[in-house]
């Protein structure tokens, strides 16, 4: 559980933990702000309960948890229609998923003007990061995951800017500060 908080706490946008038992265990402030429900009025609750959802709910989340791949699913929190996202971090013995909450964009120019906030880091961003921590260099996190130097440095640009950091070495430390290990 410690690790999946830790993700959550980088994670930028409205991002919320839920447990195996398929109840909240963290909601992040911007997901207070975008929904509308303070943290303490979430946590603790059923995720379905908190969602209106639980067909697609509960069954994104279980798949998580199990380690398999979760597809985006829709929620719908009083009258706004959000988009969920399911990160499992593939961690032996894990215990909750991170859970990413998006707005569903409306075509046309109203959609524009909705401000969405941050964009949290993608479970790759996460895996980069984690191997960055570890001191790993560009060419062997490449060599690993068998993409090219170019699509690490892609990832590490993005989550430097979606952490607010100028170098890997700040990323490495507000990681770190936050509670993510590397895999080592």
């Amino acid at each position: 559980m410690q690790q999946v908080l830790a993700v959550a706490r980088i994670a930028m946008g409205a991002v919320c933990v839920i447990g195996a038992d398929l109840r909240i265990r963290y909601w992040n402030a911007e997901l207070a702000r975008l929904a509308g429900i303070p943290e303490a009025a979430a946590i603790g609750r059923a995720c379905a309960e908190v969602f209106g959802e639980t067909g697609r709910c509960c069954d994104a989340m279980s798949r998580a948890l199990a380690g398999e791949p979760a597809e985006p699913f829709e929620v719908h929190i009083r009258d706004l229609v959000l988009m969920a996202a399911p990160l499992s971090l593939r961690s032996p013995g894990q215990d909750a998923v991170v859970l990413s909450l998006f707005p569903r964009r409306q075509p046309g120019p109203q959609a524009a003007q909705q401000p969405i906030g941050r964009p949290p880091l993608t479970a790759r961003e996460i895996e980069v990061l984690r191997l960055l921590i570890d001191g790993w260099e560009t060419d062997r996190i490449a060599a690993t995951l068998r993409i090219t130097r170019t699509t690490v440095r892609n990832h590490v640009q993005r989550l430097l800017r979606k952490l607010g950091a100028h170098s890997k070495l700040e990323a490495v430390a507000i990681a770190t500060r936050l509670g993510l290990r590397g895999h080592e």
